[in-house]
């Protein structure tokens, strides 16, 4: 089990070509969408405050991002092993 985020910690999990990226809920500012590449694919994430959801849109199509899963971290990363942890300070 890794410990770089407490087993509850939510985290929104996004699988793209067979790379799994978590997305700490406590990282996401509740006001601005952050911009993520994973696998060469550029999504654009945002906290939405009225749904107390997550909404994530491909940003070369401007269609929302299909797929993503709440869960919470012990079990995101049992699933997914060597997952990407997404941090907002990181280069």
């Amino acid at each position: 089990i890794r410990d770089d985020l407490p087993i509850k910690e939510w985290v929104y999990g996004i699988v793209i070509d067979g790379r799994a990226l978590a997305i700490p809920r406590k990282s996401l500012p509740d006001v601005m969408p952050v911009r993520i590449n994973l696998s060469g694919t550029e999504l654009l994430v945002r906290w939405d405050n009225e749904a107390e959801n997550i909404a994530v849109t491909e940003v070369a199509s401007g269609e929302p991002f299909p797929v993503g899963i709440w869960s919470f971290w012990f079990s995101w990363q049992a699933f997914y092993p060597n997952t990407a942890i997404w941090n907002p300070n990181a280069p």
